[in-house]
Parts: C-alpha cells; sequence; structure tokens
C-alpha cells in the first residue's frame, strides 16, 4: 500500500511540473512574439505619423528584437537560480 501511495504522490508531483514548464514556454514565446510583433507596429504606426519610412519600422522591428532577446536572458537567469536552489 505504501508503495502505491508513493507512486501516486509522485505521478501528481511530475504533471505539476510538466504544467509548470509548460506555462514558462508558453509565457516565454508569447512574451518573443508580443515584443517583436509590438517593435512592428509601433515602427509602422511611427513612420505613417512622421512619415519616414521605413527607417521607424526598421528601428521598431531592432527594438523589438532586443526585448525579446532580454526576456529569454532574464528567462534563463531566473531559470538556473531556480535550479541551484532546488538541487
Amino acid at each position: 500500500m505504501q508503495l502505491l501511495l508513493e507512486s501516486a504522490t509522485m505521478t501528481r508531483d511530475q504533471g505539476t511540473g510538466d504544467r509548470s514548464s509548460l506555462a514558462t514556454v508558453v509565457t516565454l514565446g508569447s512574451t518573443i512574439v508580443g515584443s517583436i510583433v509590438g517593435g512592428l507596429l509601433l515602427g509602422i504606426w511611427l513612420d505613417g505619423v512622421a512619415g519616414t519610412s521605413p527607417l521607424l519600422l526598421l528601428l521598431g522591428l531592432l527594438l523589438g528584437i532586443v526585448g525579446a532577446g532580454a526576456a529569454l536572458v532574464a528567462s534563463g537567469r531566473s531559470s538556473s537560480d531556480e535550479g541551484a536552489t532546488h538541487d
């Protein structure tokens, strides 16, 4: 009976870890896409207002990529910090 209870607890804990990992991946993916698309849309809008096409579009794209990279680095750092505390 003890072995059965331990097995059920282990399976439940693994499921929680899988959901947590999935949530992290979805959050990071949406942050990356949102940063890039947001930079593009902002660049397109500013180009329309200022009449500088495609200069601000390219600048917005660059800023979106830099923001996505920063989010990726921050996520990697927080993951490595969590891994160090659980070891």
